[in-house]
């Protein structure tokens, strides 16, 4: 099993948007923190899609 296909559209959006938006930061232990902004304009696009 892959941990994550981007052949998926999902998969591959979600990747796409993190790249673009997303913010990965080192830590103790050499862990690392990703953080996003997002704005309320965002929220339609963001929303549940399985409806």
């Amino acid at each position: 099993m892959t941990f994550m296909d981007l052949e998926d559209p999902d998969y591959a959006y979600m990747f796409g948007f993190l790249q673009a938006d997303g913010h990965l930061t080192a830590g103790h232990g050499r862990k690392g923190r990703l953080t996003v902004e997002l704005s309320h304009r965002d929220a339609e696009i963001l929303g549940d899609s399985s409806d």
